[in-house]
């Protein structure tokens, strides 16, 4: 919105199951947040107000956290450089190199257009949720075609992000527990969200406790 700042990202990713690992600093190192996503929901640690936020991880992400509203499988594009397409749906092309994804009513909840003007890109659209995502300056690692850059553009926010890939590395084996995520002391649940649920198998600690009230 008029103004930005940069910041380094650390990206661990899964495709099955989807998990992902953000965590994301200043470029001087200072943490901001971090997020977890896993098939138990979405939990999103920011540092700057020392609050965290849980969801089930299947609607969109706060733009409160995030500068563009997103849900987990366009997250999943960005970190991937590539567009997914929406599953369950039934994809249509009138032509050219445009494919378009229709709900169960006919109405298109996404359009993925190539482009080759300028170089080879792949821009995928979210009319219903005004977001766009642009994938560009593509490269192969390990026979695996994805964009260096990534931008996306939510325009009910009037807001942008852009992701530059440095370094990326496909196929490899993860140790489960990079996807542990701890709630420092001190951070309070942002209002009008569910509670953490203890019993997930991620090793929360220092949560709030409920105050039992007063003593008999």
């Amino acid at each position: 919105r008029g103004s930005g700042f940069e910041a380094d990202v650390l990206i661990v990713a899964t495709r099955n199951p989807l998990r992902m690992k953000l965590e994301v600093t200043h470029f001087w190192g200072r943490p901001l947040f971090h997020l977890l996503l896993d098939e138990s929901g979405i939990i999103i640690v920011s540092f700057p107000d020392k609050t965290y936020y849980t969801g089930d991880g299947t609607g969109l992400i706060p733009s409160r956290l995030l500068p563009v509203r997103l849900r987990p499988d366009q997250l999943w594009a960005a970190v991937r450089g590539f567009p997914v397409p929406v599953p369950g749906n039934r994809a249509v092309s009138s032509g050219g190199d445009r494919v378009s994804f229709l709900d169960e009513n006919g109405d298109a909840i996404q359009h993925v257009e190539f482009r080759n003007d300028n170089g080879f890109s792949v821009r995928a659209e979210y009319p219903g949720q005004g977001l766009r995502i642009a994938f560009s300056k593509f490269s192969r690692k390990d026979m695996i075609l994805y964009a260096r850059r990534t931008r996306l553009t939510d325009r009910g926010n009037g807001t942008n992000l852009t992701l530059d890939t440095r370094q990326i590395v496909f196929n490899t084996s993860i140790d489960k527990a990079i996807f542990d995520l701890t709630v420092p002391p001190g951070f309070h649940r942002l209002r009008d969200h569910r509670p953490l649920d203890t019993r997930r198998s991620i090793p929360y600690t220092h949560l709030e406790k409920p105050d039992p009230g007063p003593t008999p």
